[in-house]
């Protein structure tokens, strides 16, 4: 499979965000490389897929309904397989959050998201852009 192919690499984002969606944690693990490695502002570096198999069960268990929703999606100019995409991402803290307890209020965020394929067409890195402090005011978390 070749990198360059677009409509593979957006064939494989939804995908995933489907996936996500579904809250199928072992079919997401499934579509990252070992390695994966996870980057924001707000939750720091994850990496290998232990790592993110217990932080996404940790945002499933406080958000039994987190869903992505993708806004708009564009490709990378060259080679480098990548996907890039307006998401907003919205939930209600119904668990145990960061530390934080259950709120029972509702966040909705909008957000990039920046999904880099490996040449398996497995995602090797994803990039999150969003405002930290807006969805934390949302769930009215303080101590962050």
């Amino acid at each position: 499979m070749k990198l360059s192919s677009r409509k593979n690499r957006q064939e494989i984002f939804y995908n995933l965000i489907l996936e996500i969606n579904n809250h199928q944690i072992n079919r997401i693990l499934s579509m990252v490389t070992d390695e994966i490695l996870i980057k924001s502002d707000g939750f720091g570096r994850r990496k290998g897929k232990i790592i993110v198999n217990n932080f996404l069960s940790e945002v499933f268990l406080s958000f039994p309904d987190f869903c992505m929703k993708p806004l708009t999606l564009c490709y990378s100019n060259n080679n480098h397989g990548i996907v890039m995409s307006e998401i907003n991402v919205a939930g209600q803290q119904l668990g145990l959050f960061m530390g934080n307890p259950p709120s029972d209020k509702r966040f909705s965020i909008n957000s990039v998201f920046v999904f880099e394929f490996d040449e398996l067409m497995k995602v090797k890195m994803i990039r999150i852009y969003y405002d930290s402090k807006l969805m934390f005011r949302q769930l009215e978390i303080l101590n962050v």
